[in-house]
């Protein structure tokens, strides 16, 4: 069995907030301070959730720039054209960033109502 490297866990003041992680980019960066800027993330699972939701954005944004170098439409083998497949490998990972901030909370901006029907209908029999 060979040895792992042990994960860095990041310890961060009360009223400071972390810097982002070396991995991430310039966009995957800038999300990362604008989401601790707005919201309060200080456990460990929900600064690596965040950390995902960069890496994803970083990659959306990556590919988003090699659509726009190779195009929308490609050829295909035998002279045809179809959509370039990085669309779905864009969509995908724009897809992943939602699922991760939504998982964090950081999407929900209303409080949400609870079961029951909606207020102020009234009983139409």
């Amino acid at each position: 069995m060979t040895a792992q490297k042990p994960i860095p866990i990041a310890a961060c003041r009360p009223g400071t907030t972390p810097e982002p992680p070396e991995t991430l980019g310039v966009t995957g960066s800038k999300l990362w301070r604008d989401v601790l800027e707005e919201w309060t993330l200080d456990d460990a699972a929900g600064l690596a959730v965040l950390e995902q939701a960069a890496q994803a954005y970083d990659r959306a944004e990556s590919l988003r720039r090699q659509i726009q170098i190779t195009g929308e439409v490609v050829e295909t083998g035998n002279g045809g054209m179809k959509a370039n497949p990085l669309i779905m490998c864009e969509i995908a990972a724009r897809s992943l960033v939602a699922r991760l901030l939504g998982r964090l909370g950081v999407l929900d901006r209303e409080d949400k109502r609870g079961p029951g029907r909606p207020p102020g209908k009234g009983n139409p029999w």
